[in-house]
């Protein structure tokens, strides 16, 4: 009976990640390389999802295994193979932001606070400060991690207010901390006017 429920719990996670039938289902086929009727067959629970089905479905929809069994504590943040949702982010995705905010906001108490960062791709402190650099990650992150969705035109998209906050907040943070460093991967900036003209 267990089993059953965690099977629906874990359909129902897939099914908010994907709502189109078609779309998800063909998705589906395509990571899982299994036949179409096999995949119907699942989404209708007739037959459950294998483990290792699980385990692809889950890392690249980004659906947390320990919260679907219930292991999640709301003190704790597990260790999850998915970025955070940045454009409809979860209770547990704005409670992790902020408490990094909140030990920068504990950092820059020391007159000799110092930061160190290593980054392969653009610094949020760096894209935070500038509208268009966050939108353009905002939909780059969709195309990445929120496969199956409609992407709009880049004028069209906006940035939730709550991130929006959150991104100033952090900004302001950075900006009082006495020493940062930040060690860049060489090719950083030509990585990053790559993915522009991609997009």
């Amino acid at each position: 009976m267990k089993r059953d429920i965690l099977n629906l719990n874990f359909l129902s996670a897939v099914n908010e990640k994907i709502p189109n039938k078609t779309e998800l289902a063909n998705y589906l086929v395509t990571i899982l390389h299994i036949e179409k009727e096999a995949v119907y067959r699942r989404l209708r629970a007739e037959v459950p999802f294998i483990f290792a089905e699980v385990t692809i479905i889950s890392e690249k929809l980004g659906i947390s295994l320990d919260k679907l069994i219930g292991i999640y504590s709301e003190g704790e943040q597990p260790f999850n193979l998915y970025l955070h949702d940045f454009e409809t982010p979860s209770d547990s995705d704005l409670i992790l932001i902020n408490n990094y905010i909140n030990v920068l906001g504990i950092v820059k108490r020391d007159p000799n606070s110092s930061i160190n960062e290593v980054w392969n791709t653009l610094p949020f402190p760096l894209t935070y400060a500038y509208k268009s650099l966050t939108k353009f990650f905002i939909l780059k992150w969709k195309y990445q991690f929120k496969p199956g969705t409609t992407f709009c035109k880049f004028n069209e998209l906006t940035i939730p207010p709550k991130i929006k906050e959150l991104q100033t907040k952090h900004l302001e943070e950075y900006k009082n901390i006495k020493y940062s460093c930040f060690i860049l991967e060489h090719s950083i900036f030509e990585k990053a006017v790559e993915d522009i003209r991609f997009f």
